[in-house]
């Protein structure tokens, strides 16, 4: 979340989460780290998550990279789950890869197709070599985690009687070592193509 509300991201990485999830007859989660509620997890879940993991705190309220790098990587150590994804935003791909490093499994970055091959391995493909080609990748290790592209995969559409779990979480949150005091957002002076 970002100013209390879903970037559009997360929604497409829940339809795609559906998808494998079925595939490989599992549930989706989400994690949701925000200062309140506020009903954003049942957003997640009308998006397509089946339990959503809630940490509530003042020091959840902006992105801070330390913090969400270790409220993240304690509760994928914690419920070890196959696979791990994010969206290839500025905080996913500041996140993604601090989270992995964390907790010692790879990452694919800027993935644009998600898959799940014969031997229920995650089948990554981004593009490689400046966009010449399309690349797939399988990382053996688990939990299996990989960033993905804003605006490449179909969101689906929101279910508000989906039903689904909320577990509060309770974290050690640490202090941060930096501190937000002010964020100044960039001017809209261009038409938004998605």
């Amino acid at each position: 979340q970002r100013n209390g509300k879903i970037a559009r991201v997360v929604f497409e990485l829940l339809g795609a989460a559906r998808t494998l999830a079925e595939r490989l007859s599992v549930n989706v989660a989400a994690v949701l780290l925000c200062e309140k509620d506020n009903g954003l997890s049942n957003e997640l879940i009308a998006y397509g998550a089946d339990k959503v993991y809630l940490a509530e705190d003042a020091r959840l309220k902006d992105y801070q990279t330390d913090v969400y790098t270790k409220s993240v990587s304690d509760l994928v150590s914690e419920h070890k789950p196959q696979i791990v994804i994010y969206g290839a935003t500025h905080i996913g791909r500041d996140l993604a890869p601090r989270s992995s490093q964390r907790i010692s499994t790879g990452l694919t970055a800027d993935c644009t197709c998600l898959d799940i091959d014969e031997d229920d391995l995650l089948v990554q493909t981004k593009p490689a070599f400046g966009g010449n080609i399309m690349a797939q990748i399988k990382c053996k290790t688990k939990p299996q985690m990989s960033t993905v592209r804003p605006g490449v995969i179909k969101m689906l559409p929101k279910d508000e009687k989906r039903k689904g779990n909320v577990v509060k979480v309770k974290q050690e949150i640490v202090e941060s070592k930096t501190k937000v005091i002010d964020i100044i957002k960039s001017s809209k002076n261009r038409v938004n193509l998605e």
